[in-house]
Parts: C-alpha cells; structure tokens; sequence
C-alpha cells in the first residue's frame, strides 16, 4: 500500500509510512539510509523515534503530515481495555458507510503499521507483517473489520488467524477516531529536523574533518606565543585532503548532462546526408565525441565542407569517416555528502534488472575514506534514446556516479547497444 493523506480537523494525517529498525545506538545506521534514501526517491521526510531498549525506528514518507498511527496508538492508550498491552492490533471502521477501516498494529509499545483497508479484506502486507512478527498479539474492532471471530468465518468472510498468532479478541463499543490528536512529535520533518529532533547529528564525514581542523588551528592560534607563531607559519604544512579523488569524480560533468550533449549530436549527425552512423563514443578522459560513420556517396569534398561548418573534425579513411568534436560541459559542485555503497548497488541491480539490462560490477580502489566501484551497464535498444536510456537516466539522477564513456554502437538508424562505463562513489 502506498501513502495516503487523511485530512482530520484541519491537520494531515499521513497513512503507509515506510518504517524500519535499526540497532545502531549511535544513529549512524539511520542517517546512512536516511541520505540514501532521500537521493534515490527525492525529497524525504522522517520521523526517528528510539524505543526502551535503545532500538531506532524510523518512518519515512515524501509527504510531511502526522504520523496516523502515533498518533491514534497516543488515543488508544487511554482507553482502560488497551492501555496494558503492547503487541495489539486495532481496526475501526469509518463513520458514513464508506467501506473502509484504519488499521494500526502495535508491537512492543511502537506502531509497525499504519493503513486504510477495505472492510472486507486485509491487505498482504498487513498479514505479512502480523505473520512474521512473531509476536502474539490482542485483537481490538469496532465496527466492520476484516477480522471476524472464528465462529462468524462464514458469515463475514475476512482473516481468521491461529490462536498462537491472536491473544484475545475484544469488541470496542464507541469509535475512538472522533478523538485523534496532532501531536507534534510525530510530524514527517525534512531529514536535517528529524535528525536533529533524535539527537543524531547530521554532517558528515568530511564536514566533521573541516571542523576539527579549524577547532585544532584555533587552539593553535591561541595557544601560542607570537614568537612561536613566525616559526609555526615557517613550518606549516598543508593538511592532506582524503577525500581529493572522491571530489574530483563527483566534479564531473552529471551522467545526464552527458546523456543530452550526445544526444543532440546524435540528431545533428542523422540529419546529414551522404553517411550513415556507426558508432558514436563519448569519452570523459579526450572531453571529446567521437563518431564513426559510413560514407553512402563518393562526393568527400561535399561532405567535409559540410562536417567542418558544424565544427566536427573530420578524417576519412578506407570507406569510412572519423569524426571528432570537444566537448565542454558544465561540471557538478563539489560533493557534500557521501553515502555507503552497501545500500546503492541493491537499487542499482533492482533498476537494472527490471530493464533487462546486465551489470558489471568491479573494484577500482578502496581506503578507509572511500570506495569505487567500476560500473559496466550494457543494453539493446530500439531508437535510442528510448525506455531503457530514460530509466537508467532517471536512476543515475541522484547516483553519485562518474561517467567515463558512454558508447552506442549502431546496427541500424534504429537498433543499437548501448554501454555506460562508470565509476560509483561511496563508503
């Protein structure tokens, strides 16, 4: 089940949340994933809460709002029947005959899901989550639920499940969503406020390197007697920047920028006569195009003219002709955050996969501040650039990649095979 917005007393009540756990006391788990991510599905928003025995659960959604489940498990605790059990599952069906119900399921005191259902059916992930649980849990209703007793299976059709999975069953008399609260502490915030709300800080590594310098040079500078401070200058060194190569890669011009300048050229190109393409190759290390074409008629001196007023270079050999043109373009700022290649190539190797792709994954280098992987993605594709290229342009978006070549090879004006060869960036 995806998001879904409630409107109640003029506030945002925000169903569908992703929520996962980590054990990491110190936070560092939560804001890896945080920042992963925020740049694989854009702008985020968080709620971190940690639990009693220092465990960090997290909820994530691309809206802000309330969570609903915090918030409504806030109200159910008030309640004399409730407020002694910590694995419950509550269903309570709308007011007005709409067919639906809020469902919210409790484990050890922290909400693990939150949905809007039909009253006829539970959604999969509902009964996958009371499933693997493991817990064994107190059923609350009121109203239509899916949840009907044992002896009502037949009548009320719905999920029965086994008593090992199900406490009790009780049957709440009066509706409690009339008396659900905004509170505060359950507002999705940007990453940064989340962070900060669960005391996790939020630069990273570099950013603490910085800071430490300029704190060790301040006591320096103050420590110091100006006598010692001719000869400390004397003797000053640079310090040695770790992260140079990372920076360097990730300052290169962006996949997709890449993607249109050969894109644009690609159209230039078939729109000339006399000549049919072979191949087009774009190489970071010349900062050039290269083309390959074959000549469909003898008249060179023609076609020259007409390549060198586009400003290609040209060189003709055996039936064939060698173009060439520089290439220059905009490069990124420099990086600010780094994130951990563990949780990149997974979406890598999902987003591939669904496009019928292959990837090739390879060490480059690795120190105790960063890591390459070397990327080889290689597809066939129809009128380039078509579906697959869009997806993977849309994939590369936010991947701190660096392009090193990008090849299409053409078997006809609408066949080709299309190869990125690249480097991902991370811890």
């Amino acid at each position: 089940m995806g998001i879904f917005v409630f409107e109640y007393l003029g506030d945002d009540f925000v169903f569908g949340a992703a929520r996962d756990i980590y054990t990491n006391k110190l936070g560092k788990e939560v804001k890896a994933a945080l920042l992963s991510i925020e740049m694989v599905q854009g702008l985020t928003t968080a709620v971190i809460q940690k639990d009693a025995v220092g465990k960090f659960h997290m909820a994530t959604a691309s809206v802000d709002g309330y969570l609903f489940g915090d918030c409504f498990w806030d109200c159910l605790k008030t309640l004399d029947v409730i407020s002694s059990a910590k694995n419950i599952i509550y269903c309570e069906e709308q007011d007005g005959g709409l067919g639906e119900c809020c469902l919210v399921i409790i484990s050890n005191n922290m909400v693990m899901y939150d949905a809007m259902i039909s009253t006829k059916e539970l959604d999969d992930i509902a009964v996958e989550v009371i499933i693997s649980s493991g817990e064994a849990f107190d059923l609350f209703v009121h109203g239509n639920a899916p949840f009907p007793l044992q002896s009502s299976k037949d009548a009320m059709g719905g999920m029965v499940f086994s008593s090992d999975i199900i406490n009790s069953y009780t049957v709440i008399d009066q509706p409690n969503l009339p008396h659900l609260k905004a509170n505060k502490r359950y507002f999705l915030s940007d990453i940064p406020t989340a962070l900060r709300k669960a005391s996790i800080s939020f630069p990273t590594r570099p950013v603490i390197i910085v800071a430490v310098l300029v704190v060790i040079i301040y006591w320096i500078a103050t420590s110091i007697k100006p006598s010692q401070l001719v000869e400390a200058v004397i003797q000053d060194r640079q310090p040695i920047d770790h992260y140079v190569g990372f920076n360097n890669k990730l300052m290169t011009p962006h996949p997709n920028t890449v993607l249109n300048a050969l894109t644009g050229l690609q159209m230039e190109l078939f729109e000339l006569p006399k000549m049919a393409i072979q191949k087009i190759t774009y190489l970071h290390s010349e900062e050039n195009i290269e083309v390959k074409a074959r000549i469909l008629e003898s008249n060179h001196e023609e076609l020259s003219l007409l390549l060198e007023n586009l400003q290609w270079g040209v060189v003709f050999e055996n039936g064939a002709v060698l173009l060439t043109k520089p290439l220059l373009l905009k490069n990124r700022e420099k990086p600010t955050d780094i994130f951990p290649l563990t949780r990149l190539i997974p979406v890598l190797l999902d987003e591939i996969y669904q496009i019928y792709a292959t990837l090739s994954i390879s060490d480059i280098s690795e120190n105790r501040f960063y890591g390459q992987k070397k990327l080889i993605i290689t597809y066939d594709e129809n009128y380039f650039p078509a579906y697959k290229t869009l997806n993977i342009k849309a994939l590369l978006k936010n991947m701190p990649v660096f392009i090193e070549k990008l090849e299409v090879t053409y078997s006809s004006p609408t066949n080709s095979k299309v190869v990125w060869t690249a480097s991902l960036l991370g811890q």
